[in-house]
């Protein structure tokens, strides 16, 4: 019997709306085990509200209340522990280790690989690995379970309707281009 991977989200990877709904999704299916913390959510909630104060914090923190809800055991506790223990190139990336450390997990999901250098993680088990790189991967590893997430994903836009390529067009905008290029060739499944 094979273990399922535990990734823990960096803020970065949560914070775009099409990615983390993404994300959130694959969260749900027996493909990965996804963790965050309540101050992950922070980081990319209160980072979200100060680009965007157009945006609603009262909706935000409902989305935050309901990948809590939807994604089960994915909130990482007692972490603080681990904190000063690890040196990382930003010190403020400290918090998102030890939530990693704290859950056993295999995987950090970044776009910052850089912050979160391999010499650092490789005693705890842990690799940085870019949301793109995860995303193709189990484009590729798990097409049928993976397409059809994609495809739910944009029967969901009623109105108004989003076809496949505006959606993986709007993939492609948030840095996900192995994983569009890899969708593309199987558009018929979207």
């Amino acid at each position: 019997m094979s273990t399922i991977p535990i990734a823990v989200y960096d803020a970065c990877v949560l914070y775009k709306s099409q990615l983390r709904n993404i994300l959130i999704r694959i969260a749900a299916t027996e493909i990965v085990n996804a963790k965050w913390t309540v101050e992950i959510q922070n980081e990319w909630l209160n980072k979200l509200l100060a680009n965007r104060p157009d945006l609603n914090k009262t909706r935000l923190n409902n989305t935050c209340a309901k990948m809590n809800t939807y994604v089960l055991d994915c909130l990482v506790t007692n972490y603080i522990q681990h904190i000063e223990k690890v040196i990382l190139p930003d010190k403020d990336d400290r918090h998102v280790l030890a939530a990693a450390i704290q859950a056993n997990a295999n995987f950090i999901i970044t776009f910052n690989l850089r912050d979160f250098p391999n010499g650092v993680l490789a005693p705890y088990g842990i690799t940085a690995i870019h949301p793109d790189t995860f995303l193709n991967s189990i484009a590729i590893g798990s097409t049928h379970l993976f397409c059809g997430l994609i495809k739910q994903l944009r029967e969901d836009y009623i109105n108004p309707r989003v076809s496949a390529e505006k959606l993986l067009s709007s993939f492609e905008r948030e840095g996900l281009r192995d994983t569009v290029a890899t969708l593309t060739t199987m558009k018929h499944l979207l």
